[in-house]
């Protein structure tokens, strides 16, 4: 599994999380905040593609065309990676 594969999988999860209400807030927090931004970056995708997934997401969830403010956490991968698992396959 490559790198971008790795960045991928982890905004895939956080979109999944969406119809979780015990992960909700959390992929929200994810999706509008820098950590998505990193990893969007990381998996290639051009800003035309980070655009149309914002409005996805701001659809998907109510949110406001403002981005509203959120509490800064890090936005390490660090401390991303304990939210979102991802399963290795060999």
């Amino acid at each position: 599994m490559g790198l971008k594969t790795l960045f991928e999988a982890i905004i895939l999860q956080s979109i999944e999380d969406l119809w979780d209400a015990r992960h909700r807030e959390e992929s929200i927090e994810f999706l509008t905040g820098q950590g998505f931004h990193f990893c969007a970056k990381m998996a290639g995708m051009g800003t035309e593609e980070r655009l149309k997934l914002m409005k996805f997401v701001k659809d998907v969830t109510g949110l406001p065309e403002k981005p509203r403010k959120i509490k800064r956490r890090s936005t390490s991968l660090r401390s991303q990676k304990s939210h979102y698992k991802i399963a290795i396959h060999a």
